[in-house]
């Protein structure tokens, strides 16, 4: 009866029928399902069950449009594969029928005051609310890496090594998102100025301007380096004379770079 309202073209859904010529699979309907006995049709899953045999059409289309007329929340399926080895591949299955976004993360921690071409490490709290496995991408001054790291359990932190080759004051927050690629906003934005060692007056090129500038800040009543420890050319923890001897040295005399001794 199914096959002929389905041919009919008027019902619109899709149906298994069991095949006797299959006989691990009719042994185990009929252990379980007693078919061979009560012909029983499932509908939409088992929301609605239709015992014995019918040639009215009716006790059968009726359950077809009352299943169409169910709402259905749409299902998620996420698949995970893992190498093992060169012969081994393991395989995840990860379903739900809902999700919300992870959180928006918290705003990641590190150096805000940084000298150019200095490498230092910024960390995240990677977590989802659902529990969900999570991914995260770095953004440097709104310049994202495009790459995405994890997965992560929630609760992990992800840890990732930059610098900045220029002078400048840069942006850097983390974006996640979980298996089903629903992302929220990125971090409140971690304020990151890189300086210049030895850029005195923050021109971006070392010179004897920023010699004559480290003179005047501490015997003239200029203004400090900005910031200050960019004048600190020699890496003592303080600006003085001998920052502007150092440099001079650097620029006439063949001395090593401003902070080339520096942690």
């Amino acid at each position: 009866m199914l096959e002929t309202i389905h041919n009919s073209g008027n019902f619109q859904f899709l149906y298994t029928a069991m095949l006797f010529s299959n006989p691990t699979a009719s042994a185990y309907m009929f252990a379980n399902y007693n078919t061979g006995y009560t012909p029983t049709v499932y509908f939409d899953g088992g929301h609605s069950v239709f015992v014995g045999g019918s040639s009215v059409q009716s006790n059968y289309t009726s359950r077809i449009l009352t299943a169409s007329t169910r709402a259905v929340s749409p299902l998620k399926l996420a698949v995970k594969l893992n190498f093992i080895s060169t012969s081994q591949l393991s395989v995840e299955y990860f379903v739900k029928t809902s999700n919300e976004a992870p959180p928006v993360p918290a705003q990641v921690t590190g150096a805000s005051l940084v000298r150019t071409d200095q490498v230092h490490t910024y960390v995240a709290d990677i977590l989802d609310t659902e529990g969900d496995l999570i991914f995260c991408r770095w953004i440097f001054d709104k310049d994202d890496t495009t790459a995405w790291y994890g997965p992560y359990q929630s609760g992990d932190t992800s840890m990732v090594s930059h610098s900045w080759p220029v002078r400048g004051n840069y942006d850097v927050s983390v974006q996640t998102k979980d298996y089903w690629d629903i992302q929220p906003t990125g971090s409140t934005p971690l304020v990151v100025q890189a300086y210049l060692c030895g850029d005195a007056n923050d021109t971006g090129t070392l010179n004897i301007s920023d010699a004559v500038f480290i003179i005047n800040y501490i015997f003239g009543g200029g203004a400090a380096p900005s910031p200050e420890i960019s004048g600190d050319s020699n890496c003592t923890g303080s600006v003085n004379i001998s920052d502007a001897v150092y440099l001079i040295n650097f620029i006439f005399g063949g001395g090593t770079a401003p902070c080339f001794s520096c942690p």
